[in-house]
């Protein structure tokens, strides 16, 4: 396979390569010529697991992957100390958990209270648009804003804009079979 040039289905997949200029790619009718389909920088990935306790899926997963603990943002020695920063209720502290690969190379792994949803919402991508540049607020909001564009080209839905309880802003939409995801 020629991998500077893959087929749609792998392109669409994993959504991980850096496309610099539009290449004909025939998709279900539309051909991605369009600069409006393509993006130049390939973006990282995230896993979401929804589940009933997410530390403790964190302290199997962890060991069981080779991963560690997500250390607490910088400034801050413990996640409680950032919790109790951002004023997070006591009740919600473990709301999430994240594992890490040590050396950088795999995904992050967020473990999220579950809130009842639908079965095929217990595990879902968040595809990390911005990344971890410092960008202002409404620059972060442009750009996300401009990927929710692209993918709805694509064929993607918009579900909704949400904002977490540290104030992180994020879009909710939803693959061309319905398989939910965000943009963040």
């Amino acid at each position: 396979m020629d991998w500077a040039h893959p087929p749609a289905r792998y392109w669409i997949a994993l959504s991980v390569f850096a496309l610099t200029e539009p290449i004909p790619i025939q998709l279900t009718g539309v051909t991605l010529k369009d600069e409006r389909l393509v993006t130049n920088m390939s973006h990282s990935l995230q896993i979401v697991i929804a589940c009933d306790d997410p530390g403790r899926m964190t302290d199997f997963w962890a060991p069981a992957l080779g991963y560690i603990p997500e250390p607490p943002p910088e400034g801050f020695d413990t996640w409680m100390e950032f919790a109790d920063a951002v004023g997070i209720p006591e009740e919600n502290r473990n709301d999430l958990g994240a594992v890490v690969d040590p050396g950088g190379q795999g995904p992050r792994i967020l473990f999220e209270r579950y809130d009842g949803g639908a079965p095929n919402q217990r595990v879902h991508f968040d595809v990390n648009v911005v990344g971890r540049a410092q960008v202002t607020e409404e620059e972060r909001r442009e750009r996300l804003s401009r990927e929710r564009a692209r993918l709805e080209a694509l064929g993607g839905t918009f579900k909704r804009e949400a904002t977490g309880m540290a104030g992180e802003y994020w879009i909710e939409m939803h693959d061309p079979e319905g398989n939910w995801f965000c943009i963040q």
